[in-house]
């Protein structure tokens, strides 16, 4: 059994389902019964829907387990019931006939309100005389009614869109019951319940007055009240309106809604909301209830005004009475402080007593802190102030309870100042913050000391002699600066208008309160120390003493003024007590009173210390030895601290300079560093003092006493000058011998390693550093060597004007070449140029020793770095193009790559400090930032830097001696330069490692000199790996006959290796590029007779982890050039920069490559540019600075439209002859079956394999000059007629009598059947066949366009073979 529930009537009984009073023939059937209550008088009706009532308890018994009894709890139910046959809209309902015969129904409603829980939650839950399903209601009473639920009674029928008729009559009956006749019996049970009141006992029932509980805890939360029912609970709170069935606890009556006024209380206040409502109950004035009414009124001008006939009673309400009240039965609400203000205003007499205030003191301190934080305006904190400023509630430090006026306000910034005022005073507000503070000032509560609380103040340190008189001073002077921080010098001594200010402050002139010291000879401050008023402290200039302010006091202004002291007396008082014989015992305290005395001077105006600095009074106080010294460590005894005019103290000293100079005493820094310093005490010594007391020490001779003190003089003025003191016109040095003597003729040993430094003449002292002594004015002796090794003139780089520096120009340059990998391709098209047949590229990973560099900061230069080298010697005219940026004479020659002589600066990618190694020539610095020194670069004769200087050249011991030209660059490792980032030597290593990888076999296929590249890496150990070697070789066919012209070349070789052979392999160079034009005319004679060539090249890559790859090239060159090139070389050779095209194209395509090579495009040199195809277009273009991008014609800014028209003719031209010479070997390649006919149309589309916009401008412009170049012939036939085994019969001419057709696989065998029959058909990729016929651009003018296979040409072509094979009779 879980549990057994008894139901037993406390008051009441069951009800009949039908009134006793109905005759029997009218209960027979519904329709009678409907008829005859429709039928019957209101008062009938009436009298049928009397409520009956009963209190009912309901026990629920649940056996506890392992126990004897079970536990037991029970709910008491306020049970209301009735026949409704009153409402207006329930008797519509029913002559509408929503209770039709077929399923008839009465209507009866019922209430039932919990009295007592017991602890279990209670859930509204609707009834149809038993729960309906799984509905809550979210009300706080159970509804019972004659409901018409849904078929499975989970759900009501409810109005909607898609009920039928009886449904909607079924929704229109719920409707009416729930929103009227619910609503009405609720009204009812309340009305019983406000007029007897139920109350449950052990024993039964009793009658109370009413219970406030009962009340208000069945009235309905409209939040927490489910949708369908939220109509019920708003009616019920509108019939209300005029109910008493609010509790008023003033009265102990109940009152209409819209008569009451509901508090409001926010948070911060909920707790308080029983005290006030405590004051206002016990308030006798009778017009208090009117009074909250109209300030509630004025509060808020919307709300309906108050009443002036009825009472106007305020109410507690919980939250969501209060809110359903105020939105549909008119109640108003009325803020807890508008209450408390008119409790305050009804009877002041009432809260005069110690009981009241303290049920005061907790609601005004709850209301300050909310003032804080809500929204309070000014005017409402007035309101308050005015309140409360004659109510004595605000209890004290002191204990005392006074008003807020007598008060000051808990401050921290306040209490810091520790005045006694303050300390008995102040408000104890709870645990108030910063916001509950400004809103007790707003109230009245005093922020600080008023003029007649600090005379209050002065008068308790006068009159208070039993404290210690420390303790009084220390309490003077917080006062004195409290004065100051509050008043400031204008509100002490200004004008004011003010009269209380003005008799306040004649008042405190007249209080001893000032700390002082008595005039006397001796130096115990303790003695002397008193509390003077601030008008007998009167001064006199004739006395060497006068009254003084305490020594150990911080003196401030304000303490000056009351003591009226003048500079000349503070003056006079200091040299009078440095000239007073003290005994060492005594310094300190001596010190003490020349601090006080200091610290008076530095208080006064700056205007009134001004004739110190040119007066005789002035030099007489930088004369006199006044300022305290201390040695190293702080001030012990006497014997540590002495006395300085003040040039010869400092704030920071090395101890090594004590006892000739001292350190500034740690007291005498607060407050006065500024004072001093224009007396001459600065943070160090100054550098005249330091040379003067070097000179001094000079004039003892050799090995003086102050021998050692000079050299750490020495450093602390090379220290000086390194801060930027000004030099003295001659320092003297400490030198090897124990002599000082001028800097000018000693030197620094700063080159140990030659015999040089062993010879001088005199050598600065060892202890010395170099740094110093250059700082000093010494001379060095590396310099020396190092000016012996340069050469006339230091490299720097071409002026470019007044506003652009060279590292400006090359930053310029570097965005320009923003690749790194750039510095490669520069260096091996300059090696190219420059004839070399061998280049290095080595990394190296060492770091070399910097004991002999030619200078300091050339230490950098010894690290890991990057090693181009070449195989051929530079020149002097080498070096001179390489100093002249941007103005290579490589731009006037035809047979010369480098544009425009800039590439060489990329080497700045990786390095600021690039190196120039021209063996027997000159070693050569690059420094456009001038890291290493005030040069743009330095040139040296390699011979003498090798006997001066052997570390500078020892990085390029590494490199072999078949390279007489080395580039190193030491990478950019301390950090990002204005050239670029940080590079580490992994990174560089990487660097040069992906640019080999990607471009290892493009390299020389264009070479007119280099045939070989070597990659190199040396270790931090010193050991050379080879990383990588690649090498071009010539290709020869199988009688050793090389290629000539295009037609009738031999056969191209299989596609096998290379026999090895027992031979070194020959490197050797393109021969047609050795032979290309040098001269204008030369290039002219190319219009009428161009010149081509083919060649095969083998490219060997070696690398030491694998064999050797052999790659087989067949590239083809051709010169030639038509009118409209011509005119454009010509108009680039006289444009202002004059620039030499030539009219040279070639094509290089891969056999047998690996299928993912998809080309490339270059300019000599590989750019970087994707063909879609294997094989690498080259052309001398017109490319912009950065030699990333070949412009085409776009019709945009005039230079790059020349440049483009350039490149164009270039394409049509001798790129598309050399095009076509590739294209007819291929074709031999495809009929010897070496090549597949997909490999031959994928040359002939050029691909469009990516998204890169110049690549696939070019891709276009290239394809349009090739397809127009084989039209231009019938020698050129190119179009394949091949059957499906890609056996080719004949090869065709691009003209309109060839047939095409996309090669269709489901198709094959009729495709091989025509073309077995004769027919001329090609057939060509779905790609390459639109790119042919496109009908917007077609790559071959229309005229000579090949036909498209269409049905008309099928059929003419069988009627031919028709005729053929049966001929007519």
């Amino acid at each position: 059994l879980v549990a057994d529930t008894n139901k037993k009537y406390l008051r009441g009984g069951p009800r009949p389902r039908l009134p006793p009073s109905l005759p029997d023939n009218v209960t027979r059937t519904y329709a009678t019964l409907r008829e005859h209550i429709v039928d019957l008088s209101a008062s009938a009706r009436a009298a049928l829907s009397a409520t009956q009532e009963a209190v009912v308890r309901v026990e629920l018994s649940q056996p506890a387990p392992q126990a004897a009894s079970s536990s037991v709890s029970a709910i008491d139910w306020f049970v209301c019931e009735r026949l409704d046959f009153i409402t207006p809209s329930v008797l519509d309902a029913m002559r509408k006939g929503c209770c039709s015969h077929a399923t008839p129904v009465i209507p009866v409603v019922g209430i039932a309100m919990p009295l007592t829980a017991d602890g279990v939650p209670f859930v509204g839950v609707p009834y149809c005389f038993l729960p309906i399903g799984q509905m809550r209601t979210g009300l706080p009473v159970q509804v019972n009614g004659s409901f018409r639920p849904t078929p499975n009674r989970r759900e009501l029928w409810l109005p909607g869109e898609e009920l039928d008729g009886n449904h909607e009559k079924f929704a229109l009956w719920n409707e009416v019951l729930m929103n009227d006749a619910v609503p009405a019996l609720w009204l009812e049970a309340l009305r019983n319940l406000a007029s007897a009141g139920i109350a449950t006992t052990a024993g039964g029932i009793a009658t109370t007055a009413g219970r406030q509980f009962d009340i208000l805890s069945v009235l309905p939360d409209l939040a927490a009240v489910d949708n369908v029912w939220r109509p019920c609970a708003e009616k019920l709170y509108t019939l209300i309106s005029g109910e008493p069935l609010l509790p008023h606890s003033g009265s102990r009556q109940w009152v209409m809604p819209r008569e009451a006024l509901g508090v409001v209380a926010p948070a911060a206040l909920a707790s308080q909301v029983k005290g006030v409502m405590r004051l206002y109950e016990r308030c006798p004035d009778p017009a208090l209830r009117e009074q909250v009414a109209l300030v509630s009124a004025s509060a808020a001008p919307s709300a309906q005004a108050a009443s002036t006939s009825r009472a106007n009673c305020v109410v507690t309400l919980p939250k969501h009475v209060l809110d359903g009240c105020e939105r549909f039965s008119a109640l108003r609400r009325v803020r807890i402080d508008h209450v408390l203000r008119c409790v305050l205003r009804a009877d002041r007499s009432a809260f005069e007593g110690p009981t009241a205030v303290d049920q005061l003191r907790p609601i005004l301190l709850a209301l300050m802190s909310y003032a804080g934080q809500a929204p309070f305006s000014s005017a409402e904190h007035g309101e308050w102030r005015g309140e409360l400023a004659d109510v004595p509630w605000v209890e004290t430090s002191g204990g005392a309870t006074v008003k807020l006026s007598a008060a000051f306000a808990p401050s921290d910034a306040l209490a810091k100042w520790q005045l006694g005022v303050v300390g008995s005073n102040t408000a104890q507000l709870g645990a108030s913050d910063a916001a509950t503070t400004l809103a007790g000032i707003a109230w009245g509560l005093k922020p600080g000391l008023s003029w007649a609380d600090c005379v209050a103040e002065a008068q308790m340190i006068e009159k208070d002699r039993d404290r210690p008189l420390a303790e009084r001073v220390a309490w003077a002077e917080r006062l004195i600066k409290y004065l100051e921080h509050s008043f400031g010098t204008v509100g002490l001594f200004g004008p004011c208008e003010d009269e209380e200010a003005t008799k306040c402050r004649a008042l405190l002139s007249a209080i001893a309160f000032c700390p002082a010291v008595e005039p006397s000879g001796r130096f115990d401050s303790a003695a002397s120390l008193c509390l003077r008023s601030p008008l007998s402290m009167q001064s006199s200039s004739n006395a060497p003493f006068v009254w003084a302010v305490e020594p150990r006091a911080k003196v401030s202004a304000t303490l000056l003024r009351f003591a009226k002291l003048s500079v000349e007396v503070v003056v006079r008082q200091i040299i009078a007590l440095s000239a007073m014989p003290a005994p060492c015992a005594e310094a300190s305290v001596l010190s003490q009173h020349l601090l006080s005395a200091a610290r008076r001077l530095s208080q006064f105006p700056p205007a009134e210390l001004s004739p110190l600095s040119d007066s005789e009074l002035g030099a007489r106080l930088r004369e006199a030895a006044w300022v305290p010294g201390m040695g190293g460590g702080k001030m012990g005894g006497g014997d540590q601290l002495r006395f300085f005019p003040p040039g010869r103290v400092a704030h920071q000293l090395h101890g090594d300079l004590w006892p000739r100079f001292g350190r500034l005493p740690d007291d005498w820094r607060a407050g006065l560093s500024t004072f001093l310093q224009t007396l001459g005490v600065k943070q160090t010594l100054s550098a005249a003092v330091l040379a003067a007391e070097l000179r001094d020490v000079a004039g003892e001779g050799q090995h003086s006493e102050r021998f050692a003190l000079s050299i750490r003089m020495a450093a602390e003025l090379a220290a000086a000058l390194e801060a930027g003191a000004v030099a003295p016109d001659e320092v003297f040095v400490p030198t090897t011998d124990g002599r000082l003597l001028p800097a000018a003729h000693v030197f620094i040993n700063d080159a140990p390693w030659h015999s040089r430094a062993a010879g001088a003449a005199t050598l600065l002292h060892e202890a010395v550093s170099p740094a110093d002594g250059k700082r000093l004015g010494c001379s060095s002796v590396r310099e020396e060597l190092a000016r012996l090794c340069e050469e006339e003139g230091e490299v720097e780089g071409e002026v470019f004007g007044q506003s652009e520096r060279l590292s400006t120009r090359i930053e310029n340059l570097l965005l320009k070449y923003n690749d790194e990998k750039d510095l490669f391709v520069e260096h091996l098209q300059n090696c190219n140029d420059a004839g070399a047949s061998k280049v290095l590229f080595m990394f190296d990973h060492g770091s070399y020793d910097a004991m002999s560099v030619i200078a300091p900061g050339h230490e950098a230069l010894q690290g890991p770095a990057l090693v181009l080298a070449s195989s051929r010697a530079l020149d002097d005219n080498d070096l001179l193009r390489i100093r002249q940026l941007g103005s290579s004479e490589k731009r006037k020659q035809f047979a010369q790559a480098g544009r425009f002589g800039l590439g060489l600066n990329s080497l700045y990618h990786l390095s600021d400090t690039p190196q120039i190694f021209a063996k027997n020539l000159a070693f050569v610095v690059l420094d456009p930032l001038h890291k290493l020194g005030g040069e743009d670069g330095m040139r040296y004769i390699p011979a003498r830097l090798q006997e001066n200087f052997p570390s500078m050249l020892a990085p390029f011991a590494a490199v072999p001696k078949e390279y007489p030209t080395v580039f190193r660059l030491p990478l950019r490792m301390s950090g990002p330069s204005s050239f670029g980032r940080k590079w580490s030597a992994k990174a560089a290593f990487d660097l040069l490692s992906r640019f080999i990888e990607l471009q290892k076999s493009e390299l020389l296929l264009f070479s007119k000199s280099v045939t070989q590249v070597v990659v190199d890496v040396r270790s931090s150990d010193g050991s050379v790996a080879r990383l990588r070697e690649i090498a071009r070789t010539d290709t020869v066919d199988d009688d050793d006959t090389p290629l000539q012209s295009p037609r009738k070349s031999p056969r191209v070789a299989k596609r096998t290796a290379v026999a090895a052979t027992s031979q070194a392999p020959v490197y050797v160079s393109s021969p047609f590029m050795q032979r290309l034009p040098t001269t204008f005319e030369e290039v002219r004679q190319l219009q009428g007779s161009p010149r081509d060539s083919i060649e095969r090249v083998t490219i060997v890559i070696e690398s030491p982890d694998a064999a050797p790859v052999k790659e087989r090239w067949l590239i083809a060159h051709s010169l030639a050039v038509d009118g409209d090139g011509l005119g454009l070389i010509r108009d680039f050779m006289e444009a202002s920069t004059p620039t030499a095209l030539l009219p040279h194209g070639a094509v290089a395509l891969l056999l047998g490559g690996a299928s993912e090579y998809k080309g490339n495009v270059a300019a000599y040199m590989p750019i970087g540019l994707s063909l879609g195809s294997p094989m690498v277009l080259h052309g001398c273009f017109a490319m912009d600075d950065s030699r990333k991008n070949v412009p085409l014609p776009d019709g945009k800014q005039r230079m790059n439209q020349q440049q483009g028209r350039w490149n164009q003719a270039l394409l049509r031209c001798a790129c598309a002859r050399a095009f076509r010479m590739v294209v007819t070997q291929c074709c031999e390649l495809v009929s010897e079956r070496t090549m597949r006919l997909s490999e031959y149309f994928d040359l002939l589309s050029l691909a469009d394999d990516d998204s890169n916009k110049p690549s696939a401008l070019l891709r276009e412009a290239t394809r349009a000059a090739l397809w127009q170049e084989l039209s231009r012939s019938d020698a050129n036939r190119v179009l394949p007629v091949a059957s499906r085994d890609e056996k080719v019969r004949e090869w065709l001419p691009v003209r309109p009598t060839t047939l095409l057709r996309a090669d269709l696989k489901h198709l094959q065998d009729v495709q091989d059947k025509l073309i077995a029959d004769g027919m001329k058909l090609c057939l060509l990729p779905a790609d390459l066949l639109r790119q042919m016929l496109a009908a917007d651009s077609p790559l071959v003018p229309r005229h000579l366009l090949p036909q498209h296979v269409s049905p008309r040409v099928l059929c003419d072509f069988l009627k031919e073979e028709q005729r053929r094979v049966r001929p007519a009779k």
